[in-house]
């Protein structure tokens, strides 16, 4: 048995001396290309680039909306995707989403003006012909028509709107 047990220790032994010996693979990554860091994997956006947010089904189920911001996160626009094609497009764009939002000054809470000068987008709500769109624009109700694509303000009291629909 001891004869056994000394081969097999010697055995490790040789074993883990090659692995020691053999030369670790280079920790820069090939020209051209960056090193993975796990930083990278966790920053806003991540490896893959912004996911959609805020995505809703139209009533008459033929589109899905969704935002889709750009890389810093700052500036987004609305998309769709038919059904029945797959094919995506712009439904608003982005200069007349943030056409949507109130001027800066008319808002007196800090927190949300902030909010409406980084992010101005307005939260949506399909209607029920699919051919127009709600929007919540820090309290304030707009019409938008696909159609057309213009949107008009419904409300402009100093009292925000509440869970319009």
């Amino acid at each position: 048995m001891n004869v056994r047990l000394a081969v097999l220790v010697l055995l490790v032994f040789t074993f883990t001396c090659l692995i020691a010996q053999t030369p670790a693979p280079s920790a820069q990554a090939p020209q051209g290309q960056r090193e993975l860091t796990i930083e990278d994997m966790y920053v806003p956006g991540g490896i893959l680039g912004r996911g959609p947010e805020d995505v809703k089904w139209s009533p008459d189920g033929t589109k899905v909306s969704f935002v889709q911001r750009d890389d810093t996160g700052d500036h987004g626009e609305l998309y769709y995707v038919d059904v029945a094609t797959g094919k995506s497009a712009v439904l608003v764009a982005s200069g007349k989403l943030a056409a949507l939002a109130p001027p800066a000054s008319a808002i007196k809470d800090e927190r949300k003006k902030e909010a409406a000068q980084r992010y101005s987008i307005a939260a949506y709500h399909w209607a029920p012909d699919s051919k127009h769109l709600l929007f919540d624009s820090m309290g304030q109700l707009w019409i938008y028509s696909l159609d057309t694509g213009t949107g008009v303000q419904l409300t402009s009291s100093s009292d925000e709107s509440a869970d319009p629909k």
